[in-house]
């Protein structure tokens, strides 16, 4: 009997586990855009299938300077991912739908701010 129960509880931690990867999938892909404020720039990131993401910004005043970005994307599209920027820390959220991105960023300390947004990179076949 306990055998029985083992496998639908296995089952069915299965079943749940590939349905909310199913909700992140809409998701996943190559995101593209930019972020504007008190600071401003391009960014590039990906999301996988399960809701993680990472991602490289590119400011617009220091040329050739790059920093990375991780984070999550929820099954209702709210995106929070964070930073190491010039030595401070950085706070990005977005909600995403499933071509576009929109929201706001700011340091720790509240001293910059701005607002980013994007579009998700079709695929192509091949």
């Amino acid at each position: 009997m306990s055998i029985r129960i083992l496998s639908i509880l296995l089952f069915a931690c299965l079943v749940f586990t590939s349905c909310e990867e199913d909700k992140l999938a809409k998701y996943e892909g190559i995101w593209e855009g930019s972020y504007i404020g008190d600071e401003e720039g391009t960014f590039k990131i990906r999301i996988k299938e399960n809701g993680i993401s990472e991602g490289v910004a590119y400011p617009a005043n220091t040329e050739g300077q790059s920093f990375i970005f991780t984070g999550s994307v929820n099954e209702d599209g709210e995106l929070a991912m964070s930073a190491s920027v010039f030595g401070r820390v950085a706070m990005y959220e977005a909600y995403l739908t499933e071509t576009n991105l929109s929201g706001s960023w700011s340091d720790e300390e509240g001293d910059f701010s701005g607002t980013w947004s994007g579009t998700k990179r079709v695929q192509e076949d091949r």
